[in-house]
């Protein structure tokens, strides 16, 4: 996003250009979405994980299908400002913060304060890309004269 507009990610109570009084609108997961309207390989990752990002993203276009990518990454311009969270060295700090190593379950005590972001692979279903399926459709079903 630019210029600092409030998103349907923007969580609730920060300030934006477009929400000078705070958002109050909830907020949503926009993976949970795509993996809910069925995409086929759903990913998230930060921005101070340039490795890892690479792998994903290289990962979302070799698959056979709609990927969703997204990656989080913070504006210290005007939305880091207007909410008071620090410099640009500070608010990409507090991604480490707000990571949750995939290699942890819940039941594992966390080395920093639990996040709430999942990163990596979030899900990868196995259904036919819409193109194929398509094809096999019109297969079974053409008519022979």
């Amino acid at each position: 996003m630019t210029s600092g507009q409030g998103s349907p990610t923007t969580s609730q109570d920060r300030y934006t250009t477009t929400s000078p009084l705070g958002n109050h609108e909830p907020n949503f997961d926009a993976c949970k979405l795509a993996e809910a309207a069925g995409a086929g390989l759903v990913g998230r990752e930060v921005t101070m994980q340039p490795p890892a990002m690479k792998n994903l993203i290289k990962e979302g276009i070799e698959h056979h299908g709609f990927s969703f990518i997204e990656i989080i990454s913070d504006c210290t311009e005007i939305y880091g400002r207007k909410n008071e969270l620090g410099s640009s060295a500070e608010m990409v700090l507090s991604q480490k913060k707000g990571l949750l190593p995939d290699y942890y379950d819940a039941k594992v005590e966390r080395p920093f304060r639990p996040g709430s972001w999942t990163t990596g692979v979030l899900a990868n279903n196995k259904r036919p890309e819409y193109y194929d399926a398509y094809q096999e459709y019109c297969r079974r079903h053409s008519h022979s004269s």
